[in-house]
């Protein structure tokens, strides 16, 4: 169709945004500008209430008011002859709460549309007003900023954005400025514009560009999670476009389109509201560039949103107004299950009960969204979400990847390299579209490297244009025909397939692997040392307490951390840790810790509140550590490495008896049957690493996280050939020679060259050597 939008260009068309966003700094400055402003405005609603007073709704009437000045700003910039300005509004109001501010707005337009979206009977929430007088004319501060920070026009985004602040930072005085679990407990992370504008772009193309638009008008089109809605605002925008030129539609139809296509649903009654107001905005953004008459306007029947975009967990079994949609759409939340046990253990059970993707081990609340999505998905309906890439490898995830199997063909996963893709979260992040159909396709997988720039490697992607920026596989229709995807061209596949079919996996061989001790407390038992008083007391720092304190010396034990491994180094521990256990392992009692270490068990009774509220087994003290077993993390030789690698990294740790926190991966062989240098070469070795690329989670820019479960598959080459045990001989001293002495860097490269090719040449991976 000819359709400049619609029609993928040098860059992907822009749908949620009319303009290409700014740097999320620019975004970012602003959202602390208005933190100052909320700061400020509850100070001026609240007086001088006492600070212990429950200040919840006055901060719902304050986060309401801004998102009302927010929402001025947007339409007034966008329709300035239809709208009055900031600055007009402030002079009629007589009082500034949110009523207030839409019934002035309500009654000076005369547009239908902006009637409905400004309508002061809509608005929830308490309109609690301030007690103190507030100076209205220099609210209009709030508009002029975002000439300075935007240049003209406000993003529609921001109003989300906004809306995470208010969650994130609930109570927000001055005294009062912590994170809550109101959106971290919730996984409130709303996706950027450009990832929403290339799911919502290649999904609605691909079903749209088979059918007549009379059959499209026919599609349902659904959010499970629509938050702010932009997946819904990007796709109706989409749909717009697409009849613009295949056939018009009036203002009045592409209402009717609206209430019939779009549905959505999100468990915040807020955002739920303001996406009803943003689509009916949508509806006029895009007409009244088009040059709409007032007669088209003053006719207008507005449709009623609140049966299209409801209130409520998607995943409470209840029946929805449809049952049944042809495109499903979003991204939803993604929180583990450890969390979702801290906020509410009956919902977790119940979840166990009825998905299936949540009955046996770990599993995220992602999981069971795209579970039930694709129960609600017609035959081939499609399914394109954003979601954690957690589920593509890990066995937690093997549930999930089953049901995709067995229900649905992959058309295409990207993964992203970059874990800061979503601003406020740290997260590996993986788009995947699906159709319900049985029938077998090829995938493409793409890996996206690097930060920044997500717009312009999308588009890369919709042109199919492989640069440095993308990894471009296309995979056979059995690369996910298993609950084991393989995500690998045919010859990293095959390369895999030949490490993967030498030797014995350590997992099976006489080799205890683990991670560290899990304290439960590091912020309590983990302190810097700071000075020796004398043989038996020294002075040390406490991050829980932010203090000093004198401690008996005898009771601290050196803790090595992942961040100080290095690969065939000594570890020099750099952290003191509380050590509340005898040589063999066992906690010391606490009458005996009293009477004994009198200084730390002070240190200890401080914390007690906060060492309770840990989740330890029913028979453990409240000052032990999480994890029992300590004494298995002491034993030496063992090979260590940071549970979050680049690759290489492991170390041998020989006679130190090193105590290693929860960062560490212990792997402690049998030395009389397992040489733990040779098993040191092969885990530092490029062969491994190899592996581990493919077999372990990516943590963004190069980084693995390694698990223990998926670490016991990996193969060890067995000697059984007398060729071998010169081989095996070289490699055992190299490593030595590596450990032991102290090589320059020239040197050092040679040695690690020829560890390599001899490891390479064991798994039967021919190199220029052997």
């Amino acid at each position: 169709m000819a359709n400049s939008l619609l029609e993928f260009g040098a860059i992907l068309p822009p749908l949620l945004e009319q303009q290409i966003s700014p740097p999320y700094r620019i975004v970012a400055r602003h959202l602390a500008y208005l933190q100052k402003w909320r700061e400020y405005l509850l100070w001026m609603w609240t007086g001088d209430t006492d600070k212990n007073t429950d200040k919840t709704n006055v901060q719902r009437s304050v986060d309401e008011f801004l998102s009302t000045i927010l929402l001025i700003d947007f339409v007034g910039r966008s329709y300035p002859t239809m709208i009055p300005t900031v600055e007009e509004v402030l002079k009629i109001i007589k009082k500034p709460t949110a009523f207030d501010l839409c019934e002035a707005v309500y009654n000076q337009v005369s547009c239908k549309l902006l009637k409905a979206v400004f309508s002061p009977n809509s608005l929830i929430g308490p309109m609690i007003e301030p007690l103190k007088n507030v100076e209205l004319s220099s609210l209009n501060n709030i508009s002029e900023v975002v000439e300075t920070l935007y240049g003209s026009r406000i993003l529609i985004t921001l109003l989300g954005d906004f809306h995470q602040l208010c969650l994130e930072y609930p109570v927000a005085d001055k005294t009062v400025c912590k994170k809550s679990s109101g959106r971290h407990g919730k996984g409130i992370y709303y996706t950027p514009a450009a990832l929403v504008d290339y799911i919502a772009f290649h999904t609605l193309r691909k079903v749209f560009h088979k059918l007549a638009p009379e059959q499209i008008k026919y599609l349902r089109i659904f959010d499970p999670s629509c938050g702010y809605g932009v997946f819904l605002i990007a796709s109706f925008r989409f749909i717009l476009e697409w009849f613009r030129t295949s056939s018009r539609l009036s203002l009045q139809e592409s209402l009717e389109l609206l209430e019939s296509m779009i549905h959505g649903i999100d468990i915040d009654e807020c955002a739920v509201h303001w996406t009803h107001k943003l689509l009916l905005l949508t509806v006029l953004d895009f007409y009244i560039h088009k040059g709409i008459s007032n007669d088209d306007i003053r006719n207008l029947k507005i449709p009623n949103l609140v049966e299209n975009i409801i209130c409520r967990d998607f995943l409470e079994e209840q029946p929805l107004k449809n049952e049944a949609y042809h495109i499903i759409i979003g991204g939803p939340p993604f929180v583990r299950v450890q969390e979702l046990y801290k906020s509410d253990a009956v919902k977790v059970n119940s979840y166990k009960r009825s998905y299936e993707t949540a009955k046996e081990g770990q599993f995220d609340l992602y999981m069971l969204f795209i579970e039930r999505a694709i129960k609600l998905l017609v035959d081939q309906g499609h399914l394109s979400m954003s979601v954690s890439n957690t589920f593509l490898r890990s066995g937690s995830g093997r549930a999930l990847r089953k049901l995709i199997t067995d229900k649905c063909a992959i058309r295409e996963i990207i993964e992203f390299e970059d874990n800061k893709l979503y601003p406020n979260a740290s997260a590996q992040i993986a788009a995947i579209m699906l159709q319900k159909t049985t029938k077998r396709n090829t995938t493409r997988h793409v890996f996206v490297k690097g930060r920044g720039g997500l717009r312009r490697k999308l588009s890369g992607i919709g042109k199919q244009d492989g640069n440095a920026f993308l990894q471009i596989r296309e995979l056979s229709a059995t690369a996910c025909a298993s609950e084991d995807w393989s995500l690998k061209s045919e010859s990293e596949a095959n390369l895999l397939g030949k490490i993967e079919s030498v030797g014995i996996q350590l997992g099976k061989l006489p080799i205890s692997i683990r991670f560290g001790t899990a304290t439960g407390a590091d912020k309590v038992f983990l302190l810097k040392n700071v000075d020796h008083l004398d043989s038996k007391k020294v002075l040390a720092e406490s991050r829980f307490l932010d203090d000093i304190f004198v401690l008996e010396s005898s009771i601290l034990r050196p803790v090595l951390r992942g961040r100080h491994i290095r690969e065939y180094t000594t570890p020099k521990p750099k952290t003191l840790c509380i050590f509340p256990y005898d040589e063999a392992g066992n906690l010391i009692a606490e009458d005996e810790l009293r009477v004994k270490f009198p200084c730390t068990y002070r240190y200890l009774k401080c914390c007690q509140s906060y060492l309770r509220s840990r989740k330890l087994k029913h028979n453990q003290p409240w000052y032990a550590f999480r994890s029992e077993h300590v004494s298995d993390v002491t034993r030496s030789p063992k090979i260590i490495a940071s549970a979050v690698n680049s690759g290489g990294g492991f170390a041998l740790d020989q006679g130190q008896h090193l105590f290693c926190n929860n960062s560490v991966i212990l792997i402690r062989p049998d030395e009389k049957i397992v040489n733990p240098y040779f098993l040191l070469a092969v885990l530092n070795s490029k062969v491994f690493w190899t592996w581990a690329q493919h077999r372990m989670p990516t943590l963004g820019s190069g980084w693995r996280s390694y698990r223990v479960s998926t670490l016991r598959n990996f193969p060890i080459p067995t000697l059984l050939h007398s060729q071998y045990n010169q081989l095996f001989k070289d490699v055992v001293d190299l490593a030595a020679k590596l450990l032991n002495e102290k090589l320059n860097e020239r040197d050092r490269i040679s040695t690690l060259s020829s560890i390599d090719n001899i490891v390479s040449y064991l798994y039967g991976i021919k190199t220029k050597n052997y």
